[in-house]
């Protein structure tokens, strides 16, 4: 018998009833995201078989009817394009049950939190606090020049 639960992906947070997010989830993992009743995943994640993507993930969430936005994000240079896809993305899925994620929930914390000031009223103190959850996690970590140059560019942007 299966007992993974889903928030036992690695840096799981769940937002709110309607988002969940996390690092790269296993296969086994997209079973259990699939049966706790998500409708959608959008990735944030290059394709890096090497260090962290699964094989063929595309054909893997297919296969569970699961629908898949992907949307790599260069973790060495994050741009205002991305964040824009990204906001179009949600925002048009918005009221589904959506898994977000990429390789361990850094990119996602980050664009998440920027959309959710814009979408959900989110103040900059709490979506610092999803931030930190996981950039301060690992004290090998830490927030460079190019993330902070994204977000101060990302949150100048008009709503999508």
């Amino acid at each position: 018998m299966n007992t993974m639960k889903s928030s036992e992906v690695f840096n799981y947070k769940k937002i709110n009833d309607l988002i969940s997010t996390s690092g790269q989830p296993s296969k086994e993992d997209f079973r259990k995201i699939k049966e706790d009743g998500f409708e959608l995943v959008i990735d944030l994640a290059p394709v890096d078989y090497d260090r962290y993507s699964i094989q063929d993930q595309p054909a893997l969430l297919r296969n569970l009817n699961l629908p898949y936005i992907h949307i790599p994000v260069d973790f060495k240079s994050p741009s205002t394009e991305d964040y824009e896809h990204f906001s179009t993305a949600l925002k048009n899925n918005y009221g589904k049950k959506i898994w977000i994620h990429c390789a361990a929930n850094y990119r996602v914390t980050v664009f998440f939190s920027i959309w959710a000031e814009k979408n959900l009223n989110w103040s900059e103190e709490k979506s610092n606090e999803l931030i930190d959850s996981i950039w301060k996690s690992d004290p090998n970590w830490t927030m460079n020049d190019v993330w902070r140059d994204f977000m101060m560019n990302a949150r100048s942007l008009e709503p999508a």
